[in-house]
């Protein structure tokens, strides 16, 4: 302790006396590689010199013009009495004074006694220093430490500073005298108490983290070390250090059971979500947490809730939710006190909640929704670490949503494949079968006219066939950027490729935009407009757009399309016409799944055949 003390930097001394300036210069400390360095002042600056914090010590002698009483004790001061005690009450009163050294001078004043005194105080106050600067370190260290005294047998603790008492709740005098095991309890893992127990027996190092609890009884993580303090070979002492790691240890064994959650190969997307909002609700000790789903409004796809308004299903403008805030933020949001932050805000008057965490979730660089967790009565901080977890389940959401999507669209994409195949193999080998037929005729000689046209027939066919399919594969691409369409504009140029010089096209020239690829929508209204006057016999057809429902449609006065054959008409290869495809309808179909929509057929207001397509986007001019 002694050698650390002294160790840091040349010891200066202060003096006024040139023959004291000779007799202390080069004075060596003991156990030290350091020589006195000692420095004359003048004697009318004495105190300023002190003040200048400069030095390690002051002699003065009874010429010198201060007290050594004004001094000491803020620093270390030796008085050398050149005099040889010439008032006896003086040195009594010197010689009992804190801070100061009293030191009669010899009487061949060689100063022996003197330079000793020095270099001793010297060294006693940088002992007093360092212990007072490790003692102050200890006590305002941010981890709980404790002193165990290794000779008594229960291990009492002999110190604690103040991080323990803030860790545990306990009082240093309530503390001290008792084994740090009284931290422990019903939750409290035996194996990491018998490793500490093992450290101490065999006097080596060891940490473990063992649940703890608090004077109030509130359990927390506690990560323990233990180590031995030896003095001249002897464990004297036991150091325990306690960190608080309850916030660590909660992030570590979330981040784990999310992992086990999320790859859990018998749970479906809907399982999974749900456990993981139960997961998020425990992890942050909240009775909220739900998925929304974000268009015009907010939904509610999955929660695990104590709030009735945030149930599965649920919807609400957005002008009222929390999700409105999270959407707009550059990071994920959170609010510690609503009723604080946003008690003006109309959504702390509808959901009243008293704290909130949100981020919110992208499929493919659009917006879907957000990932939320709130608290109806209790206000809390949330950390770093909890915001960060938030945004791995979102993040896990989106990957799940985004695998989803690609894998409907490799389904597609296999069905469409099928669909070709079932063309090439069956559809298109009927012509060619007859075609070659005919061809074996007009080889032999025996061909007519009408073995010609029979060819000529199911060639054309085998190109309507093929035209049709090309069609149906271009088309039925799903539309990664669809753009405003007019639809006056666009069901009119169809309308224009169409033959029908006895039927009459109704559109509304107010009918709002629709987001979709303008020419697979024309494609849509040339194939439903053939397929009404050339198999429906309609004269009159209506377009328009219902904004209320999403619903774009096309309407006859035909003879409309039975319900037995309603669930059939959109299957290629169907027709009524021996003459037709049967692609014309399964186009439409693929084109609307291509846009994301669902089309429906029903029976129009005039009596004929009514083509509705679902889940359209209106834009508003």
């Amino acid at each position: 302790m002694v050698d650390h003390a002294i160790e840091t930097g040349t010891p200066t001394v202060l003096v006024a006396d040139a023959d004291l300036e000779t007799a202390l210069a080069g004075a060596p400390i003991e156990n030290s590689t350091f020589t006195l360095d000692v420095r004359r002042v003048h004697p009318s600056t004495l105190l300023e010199d002190v003040d200048a914090g400069t030095a390690d010590c002051l002699v003065l002698t009874p010429t010198a013009p201060c007290d050594p009483t004004d001094v000491a004790p803020d620093f270390p001061v030796v008085y050398y009495d050149t005099a040889d005690g010439r008032d006896p009450g003086r040195v009594r009163d010197l010689a009992t004074t804190d801070g100061v050294d009293y030191v009669p001078a010899s009487a061949d004043h060689e100063h022996a006694l003197l330079r000793a005194r020095v270099t001793d105080r010297i060294a006693a106050e940088r002992v007093r220093e360092d212990r007072d600067i490790r003692a102050a370190a200890m006590d305002q260290a941010g981890v709980g430490i404790t002193v165990a005294d290794a000779d008594d047998p229960d291990e009492s603790l002999v110190y604690v500073n103040r991080g323990f008492e803030t860790i545990t709740g306990y009082a240093a005098a309530d503390a001290l005298g008792r084994n740090c095991r009284f931290l422990q309890g019903d939750d409290t893992d035996p194996e990491g108490v018998a490793a500490l127990r093992a450290a101490i027996d065999e006097d080596y190092s060891e940490t473990v983290e063992l649940r703890n609890y608090r004077v109030d009884g509130t359990r927390f993580w506690n990560r323990v070390t233990v180590a031995p303090v030896y003095d001249d070979g002897d464990v004297t002492h036991y150091v325990g250090i306690q960190d608080d790691v309850t916030e660590q240890v909660a992030a570590q064994r979330a981040r784990r059971r999310m992992v086990e959650l999320t790859s859990n190969p018998e749970m479906d997307f809907e399982a999974k979500v749900e456990a993981l909002l139960e997961l998020g609700c425990e992890r942050f000790d909240v009775d909220v947490g739900f998925l929304s789903a974000i268009d015009d409004e907010f939904e509610v796809v999955a929660a695990d809730s104590a709030h009735p308004g945030l149930q599965p299903g649920a919807t609400e403008p957005m002008s009222t939710t929390y999700c409105r805030r999270t959407i707009a933020a550059e990071e994920t949001l959170a609010v510690a006190d609503a009723a604080d932050e946003w008690r003006d805000d109309p959504a702390y008057e509808r959901w009243n909640l008293a704290c909130y965490v949100g981020t919110k979730v992208e499929v493919d660089g659009e917006l879907y929704g957000t990932l939320c967790f709130a608290d109806t009565e209790h206000a809390r901080e949330f950390t770093d670490a909890e915001k960060t977890f938030v945004e791995l389940l979102g993040t896990w959401v989106r990957y799940e949503l985004e695998r989803h999507e690609r894998e409907r669209r490799l389904e597609r994409e296999n069905e469409r494949l099928s669909e070709f195949a079932s063309v090439v193999s069956h559809d298109l080998r009927n012509p060619l079968g007859v075609a070659q037929g005919h061809l074996e005729v007009l080889a032999a000689g025996d061909a007519d006219d009408a073995t010609v046209d029979e060819i000529a027939t199911s060639l054309d066919r085998m190109a309507a066939l093929i035209e049709d399919v090309l069609t149906l594969a271009r088309d039925g691409e799903v539309v990664d950027d669809p753009e405003p369409a007019s639809l006056p504009a666009t069901a009119t140029e169809a309308w224009r490729v169409v033959d029908a010089p006895d039927a009459e096209l109704d559109v509304d020239r107010d009918a709002p935009h629709v987001l979709a690829d303008p020419e697979r929508l024309r494609t849509v209204f040339e194939n439903l407009f053939r397929n009404a006057i050339e198999h429906g016999d309609a004269t009159r057809l209506r377009v328009g757009v219902d904004t209320a429902s999403a619903l774009l449609f096309v309407d006859d006065d035909g003879t409309g399309i039975p319900d037995s054959e309603r669930d059939d008409v959109f299957e290629h290869g169907f027709t009524t016409n021996d003459e037709g495809t049967g692609f014309g309808l399964a186009i439409v179909r693929e084109i609307a799944d291509a846009h994301g929509w669902t089309v429906s057929l029903g029976e129009s207001e005039f009596g004929g055949a009514r083509f509705a397509f679902h889940g359209v986007d209106v834009v508003e001019e």
